[in-house]
């Protein structure tokens, strides 16, 4: 029971710690039903630390005793926690069908059903979808749904909920390119978190803030606030989406013409991401890699057009439509500058580009 306490508070690997003993406990007294909410929020945990494989496994071995139980209320929730590790390991189209089958199964619930969750499953299920939606670059869906969380989250006025509901929208404008947009909602939502004290947030909100901040012209600015959300994350271990964090610090450097810099961060990106299985952040990643070999004063083509192929073929694999946009113009613009033939390069004989 101890765990919407400590996660709040950013506490992930401690909370692990005592599922696991908990785990121990429920086989030892072949309770099955308290094993099987443990296995639930044991993969939770385990997708936030960075091991969403073995997140999938643990997910999965709890849907099985959610099914066998009969259990409506654990059911949910495990699948919502498969569809997280999906969303980790960049299967957005997949995080989002289960996402969207969470939400249609409480259709008419306006905040009462929370599903061991901290608070109302319609506000969280949604905020999952949103952010695999805005992956895909499915923005339509997702401002339907931000509509709907926002309201329920005000009908219930619960601090977490107007939060996540909040982080969500901005969030969104992020990958839709609506900077200035998100730096208004994701200003208010970082106010929420620091006066209602929800440090395991704040890597979220000041990260993306951050980047909205670089992308809109305020690039010191954006640069701390990057900064802040990586050096929380390292110290209190949420891994997942880390390698995001450090790609939008590299993208801001470069903004900030700061190509050297730019250039190890988007490298030590791809790392984190592959470490961590998350193949939309590493798509990302690359993109931006090819990008910063594009803008150099000596251009490597190879090496530009290596990263950018990379990435397009990890974006095209997780449906990612807006990277996939971006590697191509990436592309396009490298054939440009290289003097080669419209059509010529190699990603086109491949069958990419469309």
């Amino acid at each position: 029971e101890l765990r919407n306490a400590l996660f709040p508070l950013g506490k992930v690997g401690r909370d692990l710690d005592h599922l696991r003993h908990a785990e121990r406990l429920g086989a030892k007294l072949q309770d099955k039903r308290r094993l099987a909410w443990t296995s639930a929020y044991i993969a939770r945990d385990l997708s936030l630390l960075g091991d969403p494989d073995e997140a999938l496994g643990a997910g999965r071995d709890a849907l099985r005793l959610a099914d066998d139980l009969g259990d409506a209320d654990l059911q949910m929730l495990t699948s919502a926690y498969i569809g997280q590790a999906h969303y980790a390991l960049g299967n957005y189209r997949q995080s989002a069908e289960i996402m969207a089958e969470q939400v249609s199964a409480i259709r008419e619930d306006i905040g009462r059903q929370h599903f061991g969750l901290p608070g109302p499953g319609a506000i969280f299920f949604r905020a999952w979808l949103i952010w695999a939606l805005a992956r895909l670059g499915d923005f339509a869906e997702a401002e339907a749904q931000t509509r709907e969380m926002l309201r329920i989250a005000e009908a219930t006025d619960q601090p977490l909920s107007l939060t996540v509901a909040h982080y969500s929208h901005g969030f969104l404008c992020v990958h839709r390119g609506d900077f200035e947009q998100a730096v208004s909602i994701l200003e208010r939502c970082l106010e929420f978190c620091r006066t209602w004290g929800f440090p395991a947030w704040f890597t979220n909100i000041a990260s993306s803030l951050g980047y909205a901040c670089a992308r809109s012209g305020r690039l010191e600015e954006g640069m701390d606030l990057l900064q802040q959300a990586i050096d929380q994350t390292r110290s209190i271990g949420i891994m997942v989406s880390h390698a995001n964090e450090v790609f939008w610090r590299a993208e801001a450097g470069l903004l900030a013409g700061r190509a050297e810099e730019a250039a190890a961060l988007a490298r030590e990106a791809v790392e984190l991401a592959r470490r961590f299985k998350e193949r939309g952040n590493e798509a990302d990643a690359l993109c931006l890699s090819g990008e910063i070999a594009l803008a150099a004063a000596s251009l490597d083509v190879a090496a530009a057009e290596d990263s950018f192929r990379k990435g397009l073929a990890l974006a095209e694999a997780c449906g990612m439509q807006p990277t996939i946009a971006r590697c191509r113009a990436g592309l396009e613009a490298l054939d440009r500058a290289a003097g080669r033939p419209e059509g010529s390069a190699a990603w086109r004989s491949q069958g990419r580009g469309g």
